[in-house]
């Protein structure tokens, strides 16, 4: 039988680095797309400035719909590596149980903890 090893530490800093990434993105992002507002009031008379600024709008919307899909992505990592801490430690504390209660060293656990 395989099975896949996971280090939860490293996977929650993992998880942690690519939400980090995201927040950087999101600020960079607002900071790129600050000007395009402007596009329609700062050139009167040109008809692309409104097109221009409606696209730049969607754009900024579409990118950052994208980094907070990653956002949320890397904050499942970690949720995710924290189950897996947790299970394994429920696991382990049951299998110690069972052989502990197997091997008469131990009452076997009351019902309810």
């Amino acid at each position: 039988m395989s099975g896949i090893y996971i280090e939860p530490a490293r996977v929650k800093a993992t998880g942690n680095a690519l939400d980090a990434l995201a927040v950087a993105a999101r600020e960079q992002t607002d900071r790129y797309f600050e000007s395009s507002a402007q596009v329609g009031a700062d050139n009167p008379g040109f008809a692309a400035g409104p097109q221009l600024a409606a696209y730049a709008t969607e754009l900024h919307s579409q990118i950052k719909g994208f980094i907070d899909d990653l956002s949320a992505s890397a904050k499942g990592i970690v949720e995710a590596a924290a189950d897996h801490e947790t299970v394994d430690g429920a696991s382990a504390h049951a299998l110690t149980s069972e052989f502990l209660a197997l091997n008469g060293l131990a009452a076997a656990p009351l019902s309810g903890r």
